[in-house]
């Protein structure tokens, strides 16, 4: 199983984007999944944190910024054998979504507290799950629980 989580965070914004993917990247990981963080910004300290996690980072070139459906295809380029691409970012729209959906199932994180499966039907569901793996468990991360 592989899967693409899709996020950005700079200095200032973006950093809760990161770790709601980090703890379910965590868990994925932990029961044998690759995991791969697709990013167009990211802070150093924040890269470091997810590649000695365990994770690999894609960095997408600085054209694709402000074009959804660049993104989307550069995001996707070069990969296989895909089980999900993981979404956690509020400025790349249904355009986006749809693009990669058409090649991958999407999950877009939506806030904190919910996990959506996009399909873009009357059966679109919403998850609201406060379990392990879902969570930031380090009593001592300013992002816990």
């Amino acid at each position: 199983m592989k899967f693409l989580f899709r996020a950005d965070a700079t200095q200032i914004s973006g950093v809760g984007h990161i770790f709601r993917c980090l703890s379910l990247a965590r868990a994925l990981r932990d029961s044998g999944a690759e995991t791969c963080f697709v990013v167009l910004d990211l802070p150093d300290y924040l890269a470091s944190l997810l590649t000695q996690d365990g994770h690999t980072l894609k960095y997408l070139p600085e054209q694709v910024r402000d074009n959804p459906l660049a993104d989307a295809a550069a995001t996707l380029a070069g990969e296989s054998s895909l089980t999900a691409c993981i979404l956690d970012h509020y400025h790349l729209g249904t355009d986006w979504e749809h693009y990669v959906q058409s090649q991958v199932d999407v999950l877009a994180l939506d806030g904190a507290h919910a996990l959506k499966l996009q399909t873009y039907t009357a059966d679109t569901m919403t998850l609201n799950c406060n379990k392990p793996g879902f969570v930031i468990e380090d009593p001592e991360s300013i992002w816990s629980g």
